[in-house]
């Protein structure tokens, strides 16, 4: 089995990870989400970990065809913090592609 093991820091909750934006589109004005400047620095700061554990431990990217199993364990510096509330951003963005 093809093991990948990371130490990253906590990602933004979802509450700080997108915020609604108006955008115009001729006459039209719609609303969508966009992402806080907090979920764009935090990505910029883990991709580069991420990329270097990978050669570090010599693990090879699965294919995307390929089935991936992920294991994540929190330690959280505060008692009551909701886990579900951090993992919107692991998954919405791919960082290793």
């Amino acid at each position: 089995m093809n093991i990948l093991k990371l130490i990253l820091p906590i990602p933004p909750s979802v509450n700080k990870y997108l915020y609604p934006k108006t955008v115009r589109n001729g006459n039209k004005t719609y609303v969508r989400l966009a992402e806080t400047a907090e979920s764009i620095k935090y990505k910029r700061k883990v991709k580069p970990i991420i990329k270097q554990e990978i050669i570090d431990q010599g693990w090879t990217i699965p294919d995307k065809s390929s089935k991936v199993d992920i294991h994540i364990d929190y330690y959280f510096n505060k008692k009551g913090m909701d886990p579900n509330n951090y993992l919107k951003i692991l998954y919405y963005y791919q960082i290793l592609n």
